[in-house]
């Protein structure tokens, strides 16, 4: 451990504060409630940046800053450091991954990347060399309320989409580990382009005016299903994390074809899901 580990600030492991306010399917921050001051990994990271960009810090506090702004920019990038308090961003959560005993958010942390076997620098590199120049335009986003919702519709639709029985291997893995991979070249992208910002042109991150509750991530899936039935459900919904691994299938908007219908809440906290009439096991 290094850095913020050593340092340890008073923030809660899971959500941020900021989401805890979020509406029944809503699926992100509202910052037009305003975020917390405290206790909030988006809150943190609007915080440091200004005092990088403070001509009142000392050298001390802005070398401080920065090793903070560096930590959160990674952590907000991760789905379960933006997830549920409820579970504690998934470390309450005991699944066996290829038999190897862990938690989700462990899982997530770490053990997805360790089983590449690939050591870091190789895998840094790998990560560098695979980013286009259209995704560099794509991920300049300098908003940390975006990242965090994108953040936490991941966790929902891939890091929370496991069985019952806590059982993951090679299927969950294939499935993860792109995700994985993409955030850690975004949060490597974005980190470059706020600090880019800091330091040649005295900004920093900003709340983008067109950050919205409804609006979709670059990354992540807008409805999931099975393969085996017609029923559709946004990621968050409680059915889903009862469908198969190797059944789950995703789709970027709602279907529309004939034989659709808007099917009833599975609950009061949980969105619409779209159904048809042939509805098989998940």
């Amino acid at each position: 451990m290094g850095g913020r580990d050593q340092i340890r600030l008073r923030l809660p492991l899971g959500e941020p504060a900021a989401l805890r306010q979020r509406p029944a399917g809503c699926g992100g921050i509202r910052p037009q409630a305003g975020l917390p001051s405290e206790g909030c990994v988006v809150s943190a990271i609007i915080k440091y940046a200004r005092v990088l960009q403070s001509e009142d810090a000392t050298a001390s506090e802005k070398t401080d800053a920065l090793k903070f702004l560096v930590h959160f920019v990674g952590d907000v990038h991760q789905p379960l450091h933006v997830s549920r308090a409820k579970d504690k961003g998934g470390n309450d959560i005991k699944v066996e991954f290829f038999h190897n005993r862990t938690n989700l958010h462990r899982l997530w942390d770490s053990g997805l990347t360790r089983r590449t076997k690939k050591s870091w620098s190789v895998y840094a590199a790998e990560l560098q060399q695979a980013i286009t120049h259209e995704q560099l335009k794509a991920w300049s986003s300098t908003d940390p309320v975006e990242w965090a919702t994108e953040s936490y519709r991941l966790a929902l639709s891939h890091a929370y989409a496991i069985p019952g029985d806590g059982q993951l291997g090679q299927a969950y893995f294939d499935r993860c580990i792109p995700v994985v991979n993409q955030r850690l070249a975004m949060a490597g992208v974005r980190l470059a382009v706020v600090l880019n910002r800091i330091f040649a042109d005295g900004a920093g991150v900003s709340l983008g005016p067109e950050t919205s509750p409804t609006r979709e991530p670059a990354a992540g899936p807008a409805f999931v299903g099975s393969r085996r039935s017609g029923v559709y459900h946004y990621p968050g919904c409680s059915v889903v994390k009862r469908i198969k691994p190797e059944n789950l299938v995703e789709y970027a908007t709602a279907p529309r074809a004939s034989g659709y219908t808007r099917g009833a809440q599975q609950d009061k906290r949980e969105v619409h899901h779209y159904s048809r009439d042939d509805q098989g096991k998940a």
